[in-house]
């Protein structure tokens, strides 16, 4: 049973994916990549098939905090299409409760480039994600978070 379940699940994320690039393309373009919060606004319903819209709540992750929106969505108009439009990334391709900011997935992503068995990886992870968001670190913390300086 847990097999099949993998291979439907797998399967949606497969007809998903593609339909996800328009949405994040404009999130990444509004938001210049994550450096500034975006509108983050919800939206609204374009269903024309007829047939009545379901209510879900979802749990938004971000960094620094969880938050809860109900939203509507039907079939024909895919929730996650709603979610990456508002900068966030489903955890499931149907009916998720829960998505995580594409901040944070980012970051995420870019510490796995960094990555390295000891704490030079978290350092250029820091130092990198903080100078694209375009900070410019003090002396005495660039010291703290250049790669090498820990070690």
């Amino acid at each position: 049973r847990w097999e099949k379940w993998k291979e439907i699940s797998a399967d949606h994320w497969k007809h998903l994916i593609p339909t996800l690039v328009r949405p994040f393309m404009h999130w990444c373009q509004e938001t210049s990549y994550g450096r500034h919060e975006g509108s983050q606004r919800i939206i609204p319903l374009n269903c024309k098939c007829g047939k009545s819209a379901r209510r879900v709540e979802v749990t938004a992750v971000y960094t620094d905090r969880l938050e809860h929106h109900s939203l509507m969505y039907c079939e024909c108009c895919p929730l996650a299409l709603t979610l990456v439009a508002m900068g966030l990334f489903p955890a499931s391709p149907i009916r998720p409760s829960i998505a995580f900011s594409l901040s944070h997935l980012l970051f995420a992503s870019k510490l796995f480039v960094y990555i390295s068995p000891n704490i030079t990886a978290w350092c250029s992870t820091i130092s990198s994600n903080l100078i694209e968001k375009g900070f410019t670190p003090s002396a005495t913390v660039s010291k703290l978070i250049t790669p090498g300086a820990l070690i």
